[in-house]
């Protein structure tokens, strides 16, 4: 799967929606080095985060059928979910970001202990236990990333759905309280991912919709059903995606 990206000095001062397309595979940092079709060499900063882009990854999936991919895109976006507010209820706290960086190699390749972090730092911080995720969504998760089930397109729509609420919901809690350590670690990992050689090359920015949507005012965050949320980006494939 490849974004579609514009090239930000193809831009028509006459007209501004005027662009040249690039395509180019998704990567995991979100930075990308664009050469248009007039040789223009930008790069480009996607302003989603991780966990935004592996749930429209898992979301695109399904939309093709392919059910295993779409359950291990939802479940890594889980995953990263869980690493960033971690990451932004520590920055709210003072704890240099550095820091963060250093301690969550201990922890890196052990998904239990992160999810226990996440547990007892909320804990701490909103002192009150946080909900947890429904015990079946996990069995069912494992089933198909550890055991090879292949699962049906409505069981996967429904595991979707279970992760798109639990984790929309708590982002509500994230844009009221952390709104300013939500910027600062977004900064903070797109800083520590830049190669130092595009540093001499003009950067530019770009945000696309995503079904979980961190940049989404609180009164609209989560007010999009599940499937409301899979139809919108289906209507949306053509403008933002390739093959």
């Amino acid at each position: 799967m490849k974004f579609i990206i514009p090239c930000p000095k193809c831009r028509d001062a006459d007209n501004p929606l005027n662009f040249n397309y690039v395509d180019i595979d998704i990567n995991h940092h979100g930075i990308y080095k664009l050469t248009c079709c007039k040789g223009h060499n930008t790069v480009t900063i996607l302003q989603e985060e991780h966990f935004e882009v592996l749930f429209e990854l898992g979301g695109l999936a399904l939309i093709d059928s392919y059910t295993r991919e779409a359950v291990a895109s939802f479940a890594a976006s889980l995953e990263r979910f869980h690493e960033f507010c971690v990451r932004v209820i520590l920055d709210h706290n003072k704890v240099e970001l550095s820091e963060v960086d250093q301690a969550w190699k201990l922890v890196s390749s052990q998904s239990e202990r992160q999810l226990g972090a996440f547990y007892f730092l909320v804990l701490n911080e909103l002192k009150k236990s946080p909900q947890p995720l429904i015990n079946n969504a996990i069995a069912f998760r494992n089933e198909v990333i550890h055991k090879g089930h292949i699962p049906k397109y409505e069981d996967v729509l429904t595991y979707g759905g279970k992760l798109y609420s639990y984790m929309t919901e708590f982002l509500r809690v994230l844009n009221d309280k952390y709104h300013e350590s939500i910027m600062n670690v977004y900064m903070h990992n797109r800083g520590k991912s830049l190669p130092e050689e595009f540093t001499q090359v003009e950067i530019n920015a770009v945000s696309i919709p995503t079904m979980i949507n961190l940049s989404r005012p609180n009164d609209c965050l989560g007010q999009v059903s599940f499937d409301e949320s899979m139809s919108n980006l289906e209507a949306r494939i053509k403008n933002f995606y390739s093959k």
